[in-house]
C-alpha cells in the first residue's frame, strides 16, 4: 500500500495515480490536496512538474481563478516541460481575464505565444487575447485578431466572426457589425442564434422597431431551444411597446413571465413591464391591482417609486380618487430624488382638483410645473388646470398669469383661442379693457373658424359692458346673436342687450329685446330672470294688464319649482 511504502517509486506512482483517478472522476479538490501532496513527499520525482501542472488544471476546473494563479504562481518553478508551462500561461491568462486583471491576462497570453507558437492551443489562446482587448475596450486591436481568426470552419473561426461583430458594434461601426452578424447568422454556426439576437438588438438601438421585432421573433422561431429566449422574448416585448402594440407586448412579458428559469432581477423587472402594460393598455382596474401586489412583493426594487406612481395613475383613471392620492403622496415624500416627483406632484394636484379642492391643486400644479422636468403636453395641461382653479376662485391677476404664460409658451396648441379668450376675460375684470379688448380681437383674427369666436364677441360685450360703452355692448351682442343664434352666451346676450337699453333709458328696447328672447327660449334656465326683469319694465312703462300677467307666470313657475 502507499503507507507502507511511502518512500519508494511505488509510492509515488500511486499516490499520483490516485491524484489522475480522482482527477478524472471531477473530485478536483481532492485530487488538487493529492497532487500537491505528491510535490512535496516526491520532489525529485520526474513527474512533479506534470503533477504543478494538473493541480492547477483542477483548481481551474473548480472554477476557483484565485487559487489557480496562486498555485501556478508559487509551483511555477516545478514546472519544467515546454508543453506544461504552455499549459500554466494558458491557465494563467484565462485565469486574470475571468478576475478581470486584464494586463496580467494578456502577460500571460503573450508569454505562450512567444514560447510556444506551434502549442495546439495558439488559436484559443489568440481568441483570449481578442477577448481581453474586447474588454479592454480597445476595439481596434480586438477586431484585427478576431478577423485573423475568422478564417476557417473551427469552433474559434467561428466565435471570432461573431466577436468581431461584437467589437465593431462597440467601436461604433455599427453598419459593418450589422454586415458582421449577418455573415454569422447565415453561416449556421452554434453563435446564429446570439448573431440574430444582436441584429436585433441594433435595429432596436436604431429605433426601427419593426426590424427588432423580425429579428427576436425569427430567433425564437428558428432556435426555440436558444439560451437566449427568454432576452429575445422580453425585447420583442419592448420592441411591440414601441409600436404601441400593447396587447402583444404583454403576452411577450407573460411568456418571459411564466419560466421558471430566470434571474431574480429579470423577473422583477418583467413583473413590473407587465404592471406597465397593463395601465397603456387602459386596463386600470387590472394594472392597480398588479401594482399593489409589485410594490409588497419588492419593497426595495430601484424602481419602486415609479411602481407606485403608476399604480397612482392606474387608481385614478380606474376613479378611485382616494388611492390614487395615497400613491401620487409616497412617491413625494417616501422618495425625494425620484425622477417621478413632478409628475406625482402633477398626479396629485388633479387629485384635488376632482375633489374640488382649488388651493391645493394650485400648490401642487405650480410646484410641478417650478420644477421644469413635466413633459411639455403635461406642462401645457399642468398650467391650464392651475389657471382655471385661479379663474374659478375669481382670483383673476393669478388665472390671466397662468394663461399668460400657457400663450406665450404654446402659442401654436389648439387650445390657444380658449387660452386668449380666457386671459382677456381676467384682463377685463382687472379693469385692463384695452388689452381685453385687443386679445379677443387677436383671437378672432388667428382662429376665425374656431369654436370659441362666439366666446370671443361675448367677451367683447362683457368689456363694453364693464367699460359702460352701452351701445357698443349693444351692437356686439346682438352680432353675436344673430351671427350664432344656437351659442350658448345667446341668452345672456339678450339680458345684457335689456341690462344697456336701461341705461339708455329706452324701456321700450329693453322689453323688446327681453319678449323676443322669451319667446325664442322660453325654457332657458335664465328666463325667470328675463321675466322679472320684464315685469319691471312692464310697470315702467304702465302696461299694468301685461305686468299682472306677467306676474302670474312667475308666481305659478315659483309654485312649481316648490
Amino acid at each position: 500500500s502507499q503507507e507502507n511504502y511511502s518512500e519508494n517509486q511505488l509510492a509515488a506512482h500511486a499516490l499520483f495515480s490516485a491524484a489522475w483517478v480522482l482527477q478524472q472522476l471531477k473530485e478536483y479538490k481532492r485530487s488538487a490536496e493529492s497532487y500537491k501532496q505528491f510535490i512535496v513527499r516526491f520532489s525529485e520525482s520526474e513527474f512533479v512538474s506534470t503533477a504543478a501542472i494538473r493541480a492547477g488544471e483542477c483548481y481551474f476546473a473548480l472554477r476557483d481563478a484565485r487559487k489557480t494563479i496562486d498555485h501556478l504562481v508559487r509551483f511555477r518553478s516545478h514546472i519544467t516541460r515546454d508543453d506544461e508551462k504552455a499549459e500554466a500561461d494558458y491557465l494563467l491568462g484565462e485565469s486574470y481575464l475571468s478576475l478581470g486583471d486584464y494586463p496580467n491576462a494578456l502577460f500571460s497570453y503573450e508569454s505562450f505565444l512567444k514560447k510556444s507558437p506551434d502549442n495546439h492551443l495558439v488559436r484559443a489562446v489568440k481568441y483570449s487575447r481578442g477577448w481581453t482587448f474586447l474588454k479592454e475596450m480597445n476595439y481596434e486591436r480586438a477586431m484585427q485578431i478576431f478577423a485573423e481568426l475568422q478564417q476557417g470552419t473551427d469552433d474559434v473561426a467561428q466565435g471570432s466572426l461573431f466577436r468581431k461583430g461584437v467589437a465593431q458594434k462597440l467601436a461604433g461601426d455599427r453598419m459593418g457589425a450589422m454586415e458582421t452578424f449577418n455573415a454569422c447568422f447565415e453561416a449556421n454556426t452554434p453563435f446564429s442564434d446570439d448573431a440574430l439576437y444582436e441584429i436585433g438588438l441594433l435595429f432596436y438601438e436604431e429605433k426601427d422597431f419593426h426590424g427588432a421585432r423580425t429579428a427576436f421573433r425569427e430567433l425564437l422561431r428558428e432556435h426555440p431551444a436558444t439560451n437566449l429566449a427568454v432576452q429575445a422574448l422580453r425585447m420583442r416585448g419592448e420592441s411591440e411597446v414601441a409600436l404601441s402594440d400593447y396587447e402583444a407586448a404583454l403576452a411577450s412579458f407573460q411568456s418571459v413571465d411564466a419560466r421558471k428559469d430566470l434571474l431574480p432581477d429579470f423577473e422583477i423587472d418583467v413583473e413590473f413591464q407587465i404592471c406597465w402594460t397593463l395601465v397603456k393598455l387602459k386596463r386600470y382596474a387590472e394594472a392597480a391591482e398588479a401594482y399593489a401586489v409589485f410594490v409588497q412583493k419588492h419593497p426595495t426594487y430601484d424602481k419602486v417609486d415609479e411602481a407606485y406612481f403608476w399604480m397612482g395613475e392606474a387608481y385614478f383613471f380606474s376613479g378611485n380618487i382616494g388611492r390614487a392620492e395615497e400613491c401620487y403622496v409616497t412617491v413625494i415624500t417616501k422618495y425625494p430624488e425620484s425622477k417621478k416627483i413632478p409628475e406625482a406632484l402633477y398626479g396629485l394636484g388633479w387629485t384635488y382638483f376632482k375633489t374640488g379642492n382649488c388651493k391645493e391643486a394650485i400648490t401642487s400644479l405650480e410646484e410641478a410645473i417650478q420644477m421644469q422636468r413635466l413633459a411639455p403636453d403635461v406642462q401645457f395641461d399642468a398650467l391650464l388646470r392651475t389657471g382655471g382653479c385661479y379663474f374659478d376662485a375669481k382670483n383673476y391677476v393669478a388665472a390671466g398669469g397662468a394663461y399668460r404664460t400657457i400663450a406665450r409658451r404654446f402659442p401654436e396648441k389648439v387650445a390657444s383661442p380658449f387660452i386668449l379668450c380666457r386671459l382677456a376675460f381676467c384682463n377685463g375684470e382687472i379693469g385692463d379693457y384695452d388689452d381685453a379688448m385687443d386679445m379677443y380681437e387677436d383671437a378672432m383674427k388667428r382662429w376665425p373658424q374656431s369654436q370659441f369666436i362666439d366666446d370671443a364677441l361675448f367677451g367683447k360685450g362683457e368689456v363694453y359692458v364693464k367699460a359702460q360703452d352701452d351701445k357698443k355692448a349693444i351692437e356686439e351682442f346682438r352680432f353675436l346673436i344673430k351671427q350664432f343664434p344656437s351659442s350658448e352666451f345667446v341668452p345672456q346676450s339678450y339680458l345684457y342687450i335689456g341690462d344697456a337699453y336701461m341705461k339708455l333709458n329706452q324701456p321700450k328696447r329693453v322689453a323688446a329685446s327681453l319678449e323676443e328672447f322669451l319667446k325664442i327660449h322660453p325654457a332657458s334656465s335664465l328666463a325667470g330672470e328675463a321675466k322679472v326683469k320684464l315685469h319691471k319694465t312692464y310697470l315702467a312703462l304702465g302696461l299694468k294688464a301685461k305686468a299682472a300677467k306677467l306676474q302670474s307666470e312667475i308666481e305659478a313657475r315659483a309654485k312649481e319649482v316648490q
